[in-house]
């Protein structure tokens, strides 16, 4: 290599290249592999989708199970609210849901007529 920061085609390197990359038998390469190609079947993606079934569903076995496990361990925390809590936090008035009679429809209207 004289410079080896030039654009202009290396001799040394191009003779190397082709006395290493020259097969003597070259068609006969060709022709035994065109033969490995002609002689092997097609495959269509449904066929690769099918060498991918098994291990998608043993993987997807793996992770419901781990999810099951982990929601099963899980400490469950429940807190302890009212339904009138709940409702007068939201801006609706506690007679709704607080009187003995229960919700008529006159209390859901005048609740609704309020908001306005």
């Amino acid at each position: 290599m004289s410079n080896p920061f030039g654009h202009a085609p290396d001799e040394q390197l191009g003779q190397l290249l082709r006395t290493g990359l020259d097969v003597p038998a070259h068609d006969d390469f060709v022709h035994r592999t065109m033969a490995l190609l002609a002689a092997e079947p097609r495959r269509s993606s449904w066929d690769v989708l099918n060498t991918w079934l098994r291990p998608g569903l043993a993987v997807a076995a793996i992770l419901a199970l781990a999810l099951a496990m982990w929601l099963r361990l899980a400490p469950v925390t429940t807190s302890e609210a009212s339904l009138a809590d709940a409702m007068g936090s939201a801006g609706v008035p506690s007679v709704l849901v607080s009187s003995a009679q229960g919700a008529s429809t006159d209390n859901l209207l005048a609740a609704v007529v309020e908001g306005r």
